[in-house]
């Protein structure tokens, strides 16, 4: 979610309701049952803004039966987690249900990891400089920091701006923040989610001549 460009920016823009855009009562996401690392690194981004979130789990027919379930990974992440079959529909109705018993739910913003003293201390001080209008939590002022810097196109306020410049003077000290963010986030997620194998997809002569 870390934005550069205006086009970048309307993610995060919307999700948060930021320039008079209506934030979504909730963020269906899909995660691939067999590429959990990688897929789970948004998930954590939007939990730890305070989003109200549903779990599709796509591709459960395509992964090894080692893989983590869907209420393993509901219970890690705080919110239901629905496996769905895309080719097929399995799961659909399932996911509907959990989606219509989702809206309205709430979750408070918190980061998923310890920030180092520094940090800590920076995210404090951009905080403090964020919009009236904007959620104040300590996952927004990290995305400022993450994001906000020279060239940048983003729409922020011109006090915010100046705060994270005296947080992040350089290119070299966005790099440290960046790698200290990234890696804690995938320390997270590579101490609390096992990776399965990949199971061989079960499937039929004839849907496999159907995709030719």
């Amino acid at each position: 979610l870390v934005a550069r460009s205006k086009e970048e920016e309307v993610a995060i823009g919307c999700l948060l309701g930021l320039h008079g855009l209506k934030a979504p009562e909730l963020l269906v996401c899909c995660v691939d049952a067999t590429n959990l690392s990688r897929n789970l690194y948004l998930v954590l981004q939007a939990r730890e803004l305070g989003l109200n979130q549903v779990i599709a789990l796509t591709m459960t027919d395509e992964a090894a039966p080692d893989a983590m379930s869907a209420g393993e990974l509901s219970k890690l992440l705080d919110c239901p987690v629905v496996p769905v079959v895309g080719r097929t529909g399995q799961g659909l109705d399932a996911l509907k249900s959990a989606i219509a018993g989702a809206i309205g739910g709430k979750r408070e913003p918190g980061l998923s990891f310890e920030p180092s003293e520094g940090l800590a201390a920076s995210i404090g001080r951009v905080r403090e400089a964020l919009p009236s209008d904007w959620p104040k939590s300590d996952a927004v002022a990290l995305w400022a920091l993450m994001s906000v810097c020279e060239g940048d196109e983003l729409d922020v306020p011109a006090s915010l701006r100046s705060a994270v410049q005296k947080e992040v003077p350089n290119d070299e000290a966005g790099a440290q923040l960046d790698d200290e963010v990234i890696a804690a986030r995938y320390r997270y997620i590579d101490a609390n989610v096992r990776e399965p194998e990949r199971a061989a997809p079960s499937r039929s002569m004839t849907e496999r001549v159907d995709k030719v």
